[in-house]
């Protein structure tokens, strides 16, 4: 069976993309959030236990809704499952004023409703997309979590008596926005044809297929129906373009390579699960669409193309001041071209006129998918050449056998260009403009120019790929690439990929750092993480949506921070959920050489929990001196503090670093003999060092460190001449001077 099962065109769109396209329209306030009641709603008279008749009850309500969920789980009615989440406040009050005291209840209402899938059609454009007309509440809690329980006072159980008006406040919400506009059957409109008012929809867990019929052409049999997506389907054509095609051998017979495409070869069968959007348009609707409409845009094309060439060749003879040379193309005259769909191929055909000869010519067309692979570096610079191309084969001229060759190759090329160009560019062009269409609202709004113009131009360019935002957005970046494209005979096939980004707008910063990971252990101030997004990752308001910062010491096994909490700020509250705080100078942190940070922000609604951002940064502590080593040997010059005086002088003052080369100390026992670091300076350092040398940049800082590699002459080594000595105390050693080498007692050392 066909893929489109008969009908005028299918789609199929994953569950996870619908949601993020969802997602980025309410997140932008796209979609109203609130339901409030204009005026008190009056409630049903009723008598309390006494059977005494109550006061007129009067219910306000000041509701939040969450970001709806959708469920594509397929059900007996193929209706959408639709999971709603509302939070507020509810007001009772009475008439008289005070008969009963007025009451606030904070409350949380979960409930899921199918919704009917409908086409709207005002004349000029036809779109589809979700009412809840004639559809009913399906499963219902409602729960009281702050406040006075009216069940009390007013009698009223929330859980039963409000889900009435929350049945109503549903049937009047505006779901305009939600609705799916495919420019590419405007065209249809323009032909005077209209679609089906009920499009047949198909559930399957991970996607769901939408089938639209045109009315008195195509009849669809929803039984047959598939996830473009998922289902196991013949694939398109493939072929390399590689910097390492073998070219030729040279004449020692070593393999020349060179920058090429590969043979192209027909792709295995499978599923097509790495897509987002999958559509077939029936073959019959691309046969009326080409008679009706795309055969004279292609004419109309080599037109244009004819004219502009004879007005470049009008040019060029006036600005050379020679005869203007008529081109050849304006010789030909296109007079008839026709397209029809075979399997795994277009075939197109047609008559034209050169000269006043008579030219019938006829080639097929092979839609080929571009794969990029080679280098890194030729993958990057020819990311352009990713995406769809048409190939052209079995090209067949019959010209009469008079005509000169060089005319014969002139016409040729002329006739044979110009609609392949043109016929390729319009027949993609519809797969892309349906499919993309189809997905987002008036998304020719938000393109740079028209639409359809754009996508022959990049085609020509070997560049089809699309990154546009939605309608009244700023963000996200929505990047729509082609796949796959299958030609049968019954009809066209298209696989997308689609990406929704928020990336270049979402990142977390180190704030007082340059932004960098980097951390300076003397810079003793707490290191401040913030999360930064743009307008549309979460709606504003949404006091469900929450951030976990996660903090590690070293290792993921040393968990020192933990915060869960909603990321919209509590009013007048100094805490920050968007700031994470790591206080490294306190005492038991201070030793922690690098932090390991997660951020995620999620929202828990609904059966399922949906992950709105996540990343992980690792925070290095930058002690370039080691605070944990007591002595350090500088290699080269270092930098020490000068002073006008000596230690005690009250006159003394800083005269800033200064940088003195340290030369090396001869004994005078051994003149030969030199001290083993004979560049070096063995030191204890001072917290003055530490500080001025920590925060050097690193470019200045480039000092080589040896940690604890004591000089055998300093007065500061051990017995083993690696391990400083240890201090003797006075009273443990009465009267008993510390051990003095013998050619030490002469002279004591410099350093």
């Amino acid at each position: 069976m066909a893929n489109h099962a008969g009908f005028g065109g299918v789609l199929t769109i994953s569950t996870t993309f619908a949601q993020q396209i969802l997602h980025a329209y309410y997140s932008s306030d796209n979609v109203t959030p609130i339901l409030q009641s204009e005026s008190p709603l009056k409630l049903l008279a009723k008598t309390d236990n006494n059977n005494i008749p109550l006061p007129d009850r009067f219910l306000s309500y000041d509701l939040f809704m969450a970001e709806p969920i959708l469920d594509f789980t397929p059900r007996e009615d193929d209706k959408i499952s639709i999971f709603i989440r509302l939070s507020g406040t509810l007001t009772f009050s009475t008439d008289p004023e005070f008969a009963l005291p007025t009451i606030d209840s904070n409350v949380q209402i979960d409930f899921t409703i199918p919704a009917n899938v409908r086409t709207f059609d005002n004349g000029e454009q036809i779109s589809f997309g979700i009412t809840f007309d004639s559809c009913f509440i399906e499963t219902y809690q409602a729960k009281v979590f702050n406040g006075t329980d009216p069940k009390t006072d007013y009698l009223f159980d929330v859980n039963v008596d409000l889900k009435s008006f929350i049945q109503l406040a549903i049937f009047g919400l505006d779901t305009s926005t939600w609705r799916i506009t495919p420019p590419g059957f405007d065209e249809i409109k323009s032909l005077g044809l209209s679609v089906s008012e009920f499009p047949e929809i198909k559930l399957f867990d991970v996607a769901l297929t939408i089938a639209i019929d045109v009315v008195g052409e195509t009849s669809g049999n929803q039984d047959f129906l598939i996830d473009l997506l998922n289902s196991s389907l013949e694939k398109g054509y493939i072929t390399t373009f590689s910097d390492t095609i073998h070219q030729f051998d040279d004449e020692y017979g070593e393999p020349i390579y060179d920058t090429g495409f590969t043979a192209t070869t027909k792709r295995q069968a499978g599923p097509h699960n790495l897509c987002q959007i999958a559509f077939a348009v029936n073959g019959t609707i691309i046969n009326m669409l080409y008679e009706g409409v795309w055969r004279q845009l292609i004419l109309d094309a080599f037109e244009a193309q004819k004219a502009q060439e004879i007005a470049d060749a009008l040019a060029e003879a006036l600005e050379k001041n020679e005869d203007y040379d008529e081109p050849d193309i304006a010789n030909i005259e296109i007079t008839d071209i026709n397209l029809s769909l075979e399997d795994s191929h277009i075939f197109v055909s047609g008559d034209a006129d050169y000269s006043g000869i008579g030219v019938s010519f006829s080639f097929s067309i092979r839609v080929v998918k571009i794969n990029v692979d080679g280098s890194t570096q030729f993958v990057y610079d020819n990311q352009h050449m990713n995406g769809m191309r048409g190939e052209v084969f079995d090209v067949d001229i019959n010209l009469p056998g008079w005509v000169v060759f060089l005319q014969a190759l002139v016409g040729t090329l002329g006739i044979v260009l110009a609609p392949f160009t043109g016929m390729i560019s319009a027949l993609i062009a519809l797969m892309l403009e349906v499919t993309i269409g189809a997905i987002l609202t008036n998304v020719t709004e938000n393109a740079e120019g028209d639409i359809k113009n754009d996508i022959m131009n990049q085609l020509a360019s070997f560049n089809s790929t699309f990154t546009f935002t939605l309608p009244n957005t700023e963000s996200p970046e929505i990047t729509v690439r082609p796949n796959d494209i299958v030609v049968k005979a019954n009809g066209l096939s298209t696989w997308f990929t689609a990406t929704v980004d928020y990336g270049k707008y979402t990142e977390l910063i180190i704030s007082g750092n340059n932004n960098s990971t980097i951390w300076s252990v003397h810079n003793r101030n707490p290191i401040v993480i913030k999360f930064s997004a743009p307008e549309g990752l979460y709606h504003p308001d949404d006091e469900m949506v929450k951030i976990r910062w996660t903090v590690f010491a070293e290792h993921t096994g040393n968990k020192i921070i933990e915060t869960d909490e909603p990321i919209k700020r509590k009013l007048l509250s100094t805490h920050i959920p968007t700031h994470c705080k790591i206080d490294h100078a306190k005492t038991e942190w201070d030793a922690f050489e690098k932090y390991i940070v997660r951020c995620r922000v999620y929202r828990p609604w609904g059966v399922t929990t949906q992950e709105i951002y996540y990343k992980e940064i690792v925070i290095t502590i930058a002690d370039r001196l080691h605070r944990d080593q007591p002595f350090v040997r500088w290699e080269t010059a270092v930098f020490y503090k000068g002073y006008t005086a000596k230690l005690k002088d009250e006159n003394r003052q800083a005269l800033g670093w200064v940088n003195e080369k340290r030369k090396s100390q001869i004994h005078k026992t051994d003149p030969d003999e030199r001290c083993r670091y004979a560049d070096g300076y063995t030191t204890k350092l001072t917290k003055d060092d530490l500080t001025y040398m920590d925060n050097l940049p690193f470019d200045e800082a480039d000092i080589k460190l040896h940690l604890n590699e004591i000089c055998e002459f300093c007065f500061f080594g051990g017995p083993d001449k690696v391990n400083p000595k240890p201090k003797i105390p006075k009273d443990e050693a009465p009267g008993k001077k510390p051990h003095v080498p013998d050619h030490f007692k002469k002279k004591r050392p410099f350093h």
